[in-house]
C-alpha cells in the first residue's frame, strides 16, 4: 500500500511536468526531461477563489507575505502566528522578538538527562561522567519547539553554521552539556555585538577542543613544540575577515594585475597561533577518578588537564606560564608588544580582527546566505554591512541591527517578478524543512511522553544534517558551492545543493511520507542504526504527533483547503500548475485524513516548496 501511495504521487508530480517548457530553472541541469525548477509565477488560490475557507475576512496576500517572513525569520511558525504576524506587521514583531529573554537549551537537556535517569536508574560510576551527545540534540528540539524566542532560535542556527562546532570528534560527542552550553552561547550572543560573539567562541571549552587551542602551549624549540595554528587560520578564514580584501559590497578587492588581494600569509597565521596559548581548563568535572593517581581533586586546575577531564562549559582559564610572551605582528601593521598578558592578548587580537574593514561584507554575506538568499546583490550586501559598521548610533557589531536590516530590506521583502529574480532564491536547507513542517503543524509530544524526545537520528541519515554535527569546520555546504549545471554555468551560488543529490532527495520524499501519512515525526534512534533506515526501514510511531483538528473542517473542500495550505507551508508560492496537479490529486480522496495527508506530503515534496523565493 504504502509503495503503491508513493508511486502514485510521484507519478501525479513529475509526469504532468515533464511536458511543460520552463525557460529557466535551478539544478544539475535538463536529463532525461527531469530538472529541479522553480514555480511559476504564483498564486495564492486559483482564479475566483478569493478567500480561505474558514477564514474569509483575511487578506491572502498580507498572510502569504506574512509566511514567507516568518520562514525567513524563524524555525517554522503555525497559521495563528502567521495571522497574528500578518496583522501587526513585521517591524512590530522583530522589535517584539528582540525583547524576549533566551530559551535556552541546556536546562532542557539537563531535564531530559534527568527523566533518563528516573527511568532507568543511575549509570554506573564509570559512564556517569559522559553525557553523550544526544543530550544536546534531545534539549535543542525541546527548545525550539516551546520557545517563543523563535529569532533568536533562527539567528543561533545560522550562526552554528558559521562558527562550527560539531559531536564528530569523539570526546564531544560524549560532551552534551558542552555542546548545549556552546549553542547557549551562541543563543546569547544572536542580537548581541559580534566582538563578544567572536571572544566567547575562541574561549569555549567545546571550541577549543574542537579545533585544538585547548591545552595549546607555547613555543619550545628543543622539543619541537610549536603552537598549534588551527584555530589561528580557521578564526580568520571561517569566523571573521574571508581569504581576501573585500569591497563593501563583498566585492573582491584586485591588485594591479587584477588579481584578488589575500587578507593573510602563513606568517600572519603564525603569528595568531602565538596568541592562542595558554588556555586550558577552568574547572574540573566532577567525577575524581578521572584525575591519575589524584587522591582528591587539585584546588586549580592544572595545563595539560585532558579534554574529558575538564568541565566542557563556560570559558577557558588563561594559564600565563605556557602563554607566548613575545611579541606578535598581526594584520595591518599591527603590533602586541611582549609581556602582556594572555588575556590581553587575546582582547587585542580579537580588535584587530573585529575592526577589520573585511568583517561587515563578510559576514553579511553569510547571514543573508542562511536567512534569505543564496545570492544576494551587492547592494543588499553593502546596506547590510553599513549596519554592521555602525547601527545608526555609532555602535559597530550589533547583530540585533544587522538581523532587523536583512529581514527588512526591500531584497528579503519584494514579493514581485519572482521568475525574473531567480538569483534571490535559495533550496530550503533540510532541518528547516524538518522544524517548519513540526512547528507549522502543532507537533506535540503523545501522552506517555512528558517532553519532546526526537534525537533526530533517522533524519540525519535522511538528508545529511543535525545542529552541531556538521562533518568539519566548513558546515554542511561551504557557501561558494555551484553545482554543475545552469547555477555554475551563470556564477551563481547554491550552498544546500551540496547535500541535496540524488540519494537524499528520494530519502527526503520518503521521509515526508513517514510524517504525513502515519505520523512517524520524532523517531527513537541510535546512530549505529542507520542501516536500518533504508529501504527495509519498518516505520515506527514516534514520539510525537500533529495537533491539526482544524484541518478537517477545510477538508471538507479540497480547494479551500489547498488554499490554506499553500499559505501555511509553500507561502502561496505554489504555482498554479503544481496547484493543478495537488487539487486533482485531492478531488480523488473520499477519507478527509488521507487528503489531509496527500495535500501535505504533494506540497512538502514540490519544487515550488523546496525554493524559497
Amino acid at each position: 500500500m504504502r509503495v503503491t501511495l508513493t508511486l502514485l504521487c510521484l507519478a501525479l508530480i513529475y509526469l504532468p511536468l515533464r511536458a511543460q517548457v520552463y525557460e529557466d530553472y535551478l539544478g544539475n541541469g535538463h536529463i532525461q526531461n527531469i530538472r529541479v525548477s522553480s514555480s511559476d509565477e504564483s498564486n495564492a488560490s486559483r482564479e475566483g477563489i478569493q478567500t480561505i475557507n474558514g477564514f474569509p475576512e483575511e487578506n491572502e496576500r498580507m498572510l502569504s507575505d506574512a509566511s514567507r517572513f516568518l520562514a525567513q525569520a524563524t524555525l517554522g511558525s503555525n497559521w495563528e502566528e502567521i495571522q497574528r504576524t500578518s496583522h501587526m506587521g513585521f517591524e512590530a514583531w522583530l522589535e517584539e522578538q528582540l525583547k524576549l529573554p533566551v530559551t535556552p537549551t541546556l536546562p532542557n537537556a539537563e531535564k531530559i538527562y534527568d527523566l533518563f535517569i528516573a527511568l532507568e536508574g543511575e549509570p554506573e560510576e564509570d559512564e556517569e561522567f559522559l553525557i553523550p551527545s544526544v543530550m544536546f540534540r534531545l534539549g535543542w528540539w525541546q527548545t525550539i519547539m516551546t520557545g517563543e524566542d523563535q529569532l533568536r532560535q533562527r539567528m543561533a542556527l545560522a550562526l552554528s553554521e558559521i562558527f562550527v562546532v560539531s559531536e564528530q570528534p569523539d570526546l564531544l560527542s560524549l560532551s552534551g552539556y558542552g555542546l548545549a552550553d556552546y549553542y547557549d552561547m551562541l543563543l546569547k550572543n544572536s542580537f548581541g555585538n559580534y566582538r563578544d560573539l567572536l571572544m566567547d567562541v575562541t574561549l569555549h571549552p567545546c571550541m577549543g577542543h574542537y579545533l585544538s587551542h585547548y591545552n595549546n602551549p607555547k613555543a619550545d624549540p628543543l622539543r619541537n613544540i610549536h603552537p598549534d595554528e588551527n584555530y589561528a587560520r580557521e578564526i580568520m578564514q571561517l569566523f571573521s575577515i574571508g581569504l581576501y580584501e573585500l569591497n563593501m559590497d563583498g566585492s573582491q578587492k584586485l591588485d594591479a594585475d587584477g588579481q584578488p588581494i589575500p587578507t593573510y600569509d602563513n606568517k600572519d597565521i603564525k603569528e595568531f597561533a602565538k596568541i592562542f596559548t595558554g588556555l586550558g581548563a577552568a574547572n574540573y568535572r566532577p567525577q575524581l577518578y578521572l584525575i591519575e593517581e589524584a587522591d582528591e581533586i587539585p584546588e586549580e586546575t592544572f595545563f595539560g588537564l585532558q579534554f574529558y577531564g575538564a568541565d566542557p562549559k563556560g570559558h577557558m582559564k588563561m594559564f600565563e606560564g605556557q602563554h607566548e610572551r613575545g611579541q606578535k605582528k598581526l594584520l595591518r601593521g599591527t603590533i602586541i608588544p611582549g609581556g602582556q598578558s594572555g588575556m590581553q592578548d587575546i582582547e587585542d587580537a580579537i580588535d584587530n580582527l573585529f575592526y577589520h574593514p573585511n568583517v561587515g561584507p563578510f559576514i553579511a554575506r553569510l547571514l543573508i546566505q542562511r536567512l534569505v538568499s543564496s545570492n544576494p546583490s551587492p547592494d543588499y550586501i553593502f546596506r547590510v554591512a553599513s549596519v554592521f559598521n555602525d547601527n545608526g548610533k555609532g555602535v559597530r557589531g550589533d547583530l540585533g541591527a544587522v538581523l532587523k536590516a536583512i529581514l527588512t530590506d526591500d531584497a528579503a521583502r519584494d514579493c514581485e517578478n519572482r521568475i525574473a529574480n531567480l538569483n534571490r532564491a535559495q533550496l530550503r536547507e533540510p532541518i528547516l524543512r524538518y522544524t517548519q513542517f513540526c512547528r507549522a503543524l502543532n507537533v506535540a509530544p503523545i501522552d506517555e511522553f512528558p517532553m519532546y524526545f526526537n534525537p533526530a537520528y533517522r533524519f540525519q541519515y535522511v538528508s545529511g544534517q543535525s545542529p552541531l554535527s556538521s562533518p568539519s569546520v566548513f558546515n554542511f555546504f561551504l557557501p561558494d558551492y555551484q553545482p554543475t549545471g545552469v547555477i555554475s554555468d551563470l556564477d551563481l551560488f547554491g550552498p544546500e545543493f551540496q547535500i541535496h543529490n540524488s540519494s537524499t532527495a528520494i530519502r527526503f520524499i520518503n521521509e515526508v511520507n513517514y510524517w504525513t501519512f502515519y505520523q512517524s515525526i520524532m523517531v527513537e534512534g541510535d546512530p549505529g542504526d542507520a542501516a536500518e533506515f533504508g529501504e527495509e526501514f519498518e516505520i515506527e510511531e514516534g514520539s510525537a504527533e500533529m495537533e491539526i483538528d482544524y484541518l478537517y473542517d477545510l477538508a471538507e473542500d479540497p480547494q479551500g483547503l489547498l488554499n490554506h495550505l499553500n499559505i501555511l507551508i509553500a507561502h502561496g508560492q505554489l504555482s498554479e500548475s503544481t496547484q493543478e496537479i495537488i487539487l486533482d490529486a485531492l478531488v480523488s480522496l473520499e477519507d478527509e485524513e488521507q487528503r489531509i495527508a496527500m495535500a501535505l506530503y504533494l506540497i512538502f515534496i514540490s519544487p515550488d516548496y523546496a525554493i524559497l523565493n
